[in-house]
């Protein structure tokens, strides 16, 4: 449970510091304007974020979840690409 603690601490950390330096298409916030809807490409933009994605156990866990090798990095499609 600490790895996760460790994630959540790092996620409100991204919102806080680096949300509001970012290109809006890299994030997209609810409607309360505090609440992360989607949050894009972390790993270009957090080491923190670089760091797990590379990690073997999250790339596993990640593979099981989409059914197919994770990708990182990616960038977001546009509603007409959808």
């Amino acid at each position: 449970m600490e790895g996760i603690k460790q994630i959540r601490q790092a996620i409100d950390r991204y919102i806080i510091e680096i949300v509001p330096t970012l290109d809006p298409s890299e994030f997209v916030m609810e409607a309360d304007e505090k609440t992360a809807r989607n949050l894009w490409r972390m790993n270009k933009h957090d080491p923190f974020f670089e760091n797990i994605s590379r990690r073997p156990s999250i790339r596993k866990l990640i593979s099981t979840l989409v059914h197919g090798e994770p990708v990182f990095g990616m960038p977001r499609r546009s509603t007409s690409q959808l």
